[in-house]
């Protein structure tokens, strides 16, 4: 496959020519859970964004109106394109390289579950993409829910472990929530103590503690 400038079109977009036609195939939650169902989901939303937008694009040349200002008035739809397709490439790149830690049972169904999670993550944050033409159903969104918040309960117990894996420093973090040590409610105490927002201005001292001194004393 070449452009037509006689250039050779990048891998990571060859799956534009790739015509399919049909529906998600999904059964159930559990289908959601395979990558095959939730790659080909996010390539064809990748794909029909980019040619929609590429036959609007077109449809203003063939019209007379200038390639730069046809460009920008496309602007909106081309962002939307290319957010889908380098989601596609992160979903698609992600699931074949979890495929490829099958030497790593353990390692590989902990990240098999993270992958699951944020591919789905992605179609249930951006539904209204994949049920614009059809290709998945109200029925079949409800199934991604439901994987989408069982996968939140078994990822949980993976949560810390995966977060200490980048081993990020307190000082990197600057968190009381995400410190080493794990004194949280003591280090939020201390945080609060420093914060400007609850330090005492001048104007109190001179201005509202005498009213307020006053007005107790009546009381």
């Amino acid at each position: 496959m070449a452009a037509s400038a006689g250039q050779p079109v990048p891998p990571s977009v060859t799956y534009l020519a790739a015509v399919k036609h049909g529906k998600c195939p999904a059964k159930n939650k559990l289908d959601f859970l395979s990558p095959d169902i939730y790659t080909e989901a996010y390539q064809h939303v990748a794909v029909r964004l980019t040619s929609s937008t590429a036959a609007k694009l077109q449809d203003l040349i063939q019209s007379g109106v200038k390639k730069h200002d046809a460009w920008n008035q496309c602007t909106v739809q081309l962002v939307q394109a290319a957010k889908a397709h380098c989601h596609y490439i992160a979903v698609k790149n992600f699931a074949e390289t979890v495929e490829k830690l099958e030497t790593k049972a353990g390692i590989q169904k902990i990240m098999k579950h993270l992958c699951d999670l944020f591919a789905l993550h992605g179609i249930f944050s951006n539904t209204g993409a994949f049920l614009h033409d059809g290709y998945t159903s109200a029925a079949q969104m409800d199934m991604v829910t439901a994987a989408y918040l069982d996968l939140l309960a078994v990822i949980r117990k993976d949560a810390v472990p995966l977060v200490d894996a980048f081993d990020f420093t307190d000082k990197s973090l600057n968190s009381a929530l995400g410190s080493y040590d794990g004194q949280v409610y003591q280090r939020l105490y201390e945080w609060a103590q420093k914060s400007p927002t609850n330090q005492m201005s001048p104007a109190y001292e001179r201005y509202l503690k005498p009213l307020l001194h006053n007005t107790l004393s009546k009381l």
